[in-house]
Parts: C-alpha cells; sequence; structure tokens
C-alpha cells in the first residue's frame, strides 16, 4: 500500500472522480459537493492498495478554533473519512487518520478536529468527544449549534494546551457552514 498527500488545486480531474467516487460508496450518498467547501489548499491523505485503486482517503483544511478564553488556535479539519467497503476493517483507514495527524503537525497545527456519527472508532485512535456548547464564527458573528448532527470530537497537538473539554468550542465558518 501506498500513502500519498496533494493538495486540492494539485489534483487531477481523474484523481477527484475517484475521490468523489470512493466517498460516494463508503457513505452511501453521492458526495460530490466535497470540492465545494474543502477549498484549494485542503490536504488530501489517500492511500493506494498494492494494485493501486484508492482504497482510502481523508482531507485535511486549516481552520481556527477558540477554546474558552484559548484562541485562536490553527486547527486541522478533518473531512471526507473514507474506505471502499470491500477494504474496510483492515486498517486503511486508520493509516490515513495517523497520515493526516503527520500533516496537521507539519503545518504546525495546535489541534485537529472533526464531526462523526461513529466516535466510538475515532475514540479508539485519542479523539475526545467536546462536551461543551458548539458555535461557529462567521466575521465577528458568532452563531451557536445547539442542533448540531453528529459528534464534534477534538484532538490535541500542541502539548502547552491543556484542553477543558467542557469550555465553549468555536469553528471559523466555512463555505455551507456547519461543522
Amino acid at each position: 500500500m501506498k500513502i500519498s498527500t496533494f493538495r486540492t488545486d494539485e489534483l487531477s480531474s481523474e484523481t477527484r472522480g475517484g475521490i468523489l467516487e470512493l466517498c460516494s460508496l463508503a457513505f452511501g450518498s453521492p458526495f460530490d459537493e466535497l470540492f465545494d467547501f474543502v477549498g484549494p489548499s485542503g490536504v488530501h491523505v489517500m492511500l493506494n492498495d498494492d494494485s493501486g485503486d484508492l482504497s482510502s482517503h481523508c482531507v485535511v483544511t486549516e481552520r481556527t478554533f477558540w477554546i474558552g478564553e484559548h484562541g485562536p488556535m490553527r486547527a486541522g479539519y478533518i473531512d471526507a473519512v473514507a474506505t471502499r467497503p470491500t477494504k474496510q476493517g483492515l486498517g486503511y483507514g486508520r493509516a490515513v487518520m495517523a497520515e493526516s495527524c503527520l500533516v496537521c503537525k507539519s503545518m504546525g497545527m495546535d489541534i485537529m478536529g472533526l464531526s462523526t456519527f461513529i466516535p466510538e472508532w475515532y475514540g479508539s485512535m485519542g479523539w475526545k468527544e467536546w462536551n461543551g456548547k458548539l458555535g461557529l464564527r462567521n466575521g465577528s458573528d458568532i452563531r451557536q449549534t445547539s442542533d448540531l448532527d453528529g459528534v464534534v470530537m477534538v484532538y490535541g497537538l500542541a502539548e502547552s494546551y491543556i484542553l477543558d473539554f467542557s469550555q465553549h468550542l468555536i469553528a471559523s465558518w466555512r463555505p455551507n457552514g456547519g461543522w
């Protein structure tokens, strides 16, 4: 297997199509809007199996987090974690998540975040569920997100921060909104 990373603006149309196909298969629904909200600087982590087929993927985008009185913090936000259904259970998803952590560290991120419906899987890799209030910041406007679908989880990268998971977590806005 081979893991590679590419920025969104470096991806060929063929590779983009392969990512969308993989995500659609893994999530059981079309994933056509992925490239609308990750932006050109998103870093895609891709795992190709021994036959060269794209088997697992995730993308890291830079966002800003504010936790209680701490912030701004550079956050690596993880989206579109997908493994081909026939390849699930082989450790491919864990491999792209481990590589995404290295990508975030190399970019100087303080923290990583994501939203998920399978918190147990991420928890098994050290991710922690956020228990405090959540919000999204668009300029100076902060919108509370108490009606959030899924679970927001974080993974601390900077040892200088002691995370209090009961504090208010605010993330910078992104196209199409949401976590």
